[in-house]
């Protein structure tokens, strides 16, 4: 197989993952799973912890979620979160309490 055909395949083949995310986020159900995403991985705050394997995996959440905004081609900045307010629901926001 040629170069150029190889290009050609990985190139439409990443456009039609981006449509995907693109489908799935942008949505208004979307929407509301990426800000929440964007709570639970920490994206918009420092993760420094003074133990090495608590902040990589910290950093790993942090990378996943700046993947999906890459693939939306996003900023950081358009994403609004939920984590800027102190309250949900009248109480506070835990990510780790049960959903059902």
């Amino acid at each position: 197989m040629n170069k150029w055909f190889e290009y050609l395949i990985i190139r439409v083949t990443r456009h039609s993952l981006r449509a995907a995310y693109r489908a799935v986020f942008e949505s208004d159900q979307g929407k509301v799973v990426l800000n929440d995403l964007s709570i639970v991985t920490n994206f918009m705050r420092t993760t420094h912890n003074s133990n090495p394997t608590d902040a990589a995996f910290n950093e790993g959440k942090r990378a996943a979620f700046s993947y999906i905004l890459k693939m939306l081609r996003k900023q950081p900045e358009d994403t609004q979160t939920l984590a800027d307010r102190e309250v949900l629901d009248d109480r506070p926001y835990d990510p780790g309490a049960d959903l059902h």
